[in-house]
């Protein structure tokens, strides 16, 4: 399996290189599970719309389609179930961004609020992102649908939705309606996506908190989940997406919140300090 991830490494820098998309030829709208399960094997475990791939070396996550333009589905596409809609690839060898012979003046970087030195560059024509750590080097890179491919692809029901310019946030009760595990937050995010589509010039300010008795770092691991995900299955953009650590509350708590421009900044608001903490061990997979 180690030679799988070599293989990958590989793919990737020769990818950047070339300036082409996709990962040994996966390719998102065009790439189907087949063809990704030709090159990287089965999946960790049985899934569906979602899957991890784990090569030892690196982790690739897949995103699928269900259906032709799926009725209610903010993400729809016309191309047929089981074609791949996005990849991401977290690497455990991270090369330097510098060598990977990108032309930086096609990408967009964007700073990471929250974790010092951290950015993203992305370039939105060919659908790709990177993930760059303070000291340079890449740890996770994402394909999603190019410019091309959206305006062609993407289902004209979403493609034609009226922006609403003043859609208010719903409220949540932090006490029922933060789920303990990140599966259970899945509709809320769901529904922040959604909210976000409809107020363009608005961002998203997500903090999170970890519990009193939880795992030490708990709020940046499930940021990770959140981001990950409101990328991966919403497709939104990482300059719309604003993470913050909160620190530690009485309980697990993620705060989603949509802020325009006009709007004051939010700032975390902890409860608890890490000496009131009980460590418990982590979950294996934090994003289940």
């Amino acid at each position: 399996m180690r030679i799988i991830g070599a293989i990958l490494c590989l793919a990737i820098v020769s990818f950047s290189s070339q300036d082409n998309r996709g990962l040994k030829g996966i390719l998102p709208l065009h790439s189907t599970r087949a063809d990704v399960e030709r090159v990287l094997g089965p999946p960790t475990e049985p899934c569906s719309d979602g899957c991890m791939y784990d090569t030892k070396n690196e982790g690739v996550f897949v995103r699928y389609s269900v259906a032709r333009c799926p009725e209610g589905d903010a993400t729809g596409w016309n191309v047929p179930p089981n074609t791949v809609t996005s990849l991401s690839v977290n690497l455990a060898e991270r090369p330097k961004l510098t060598a990977l012979g990108l032309n930086l003046k096609r990408f967009k970087k964007t700073r990471d609020p929250e974790l010092n030195g951290y950015s993203t560059y992305e370039n939105e024509d060919k659908g790709v992102s990177y993930a760059v750590s303070a000291d340079g080097r890449v740890y996770r890179i994402h394909w999603y649908a190019n410019a091309k491919d959206d305006k062609v692809l993407r289902c004209r029901s979403v493609a034609s939705a009226p922006l609403v310019g003043n859609v208010p946030e719903p409220i949540f009760d932090p006490h029922t309606s933060v789920g303990l595990t990140f599966n259970e937050d899945k509709p809320r995010l769901d529904q922040f996506a959604a909210n976000l589509k409809k107020v363009p010039e608005a961002k998203g300010y997500i903090i999170a908190y970890g519990g009193d008795l939880g795992v030490v770092g708990e709020a940046r691991t499930r940021l990770n989940c959140v981001r990950n995900y409101l990328q991966a299955r919403h497709h939104i953009k990482p300059s719309r997406l604003v993470m913050m650590d909160g620190g530690y509350a009485s309980r697990m708590n993620v705060e989603l919140l949509l802020i325009r421009p006009s709007d004051p900044k939010p700032k975390p608001a902890p409860t608890r300090n890490l000496t009131a903490v009980l460590n418990i061990k982590p979950r294996a997979d934090p994003c289940k």
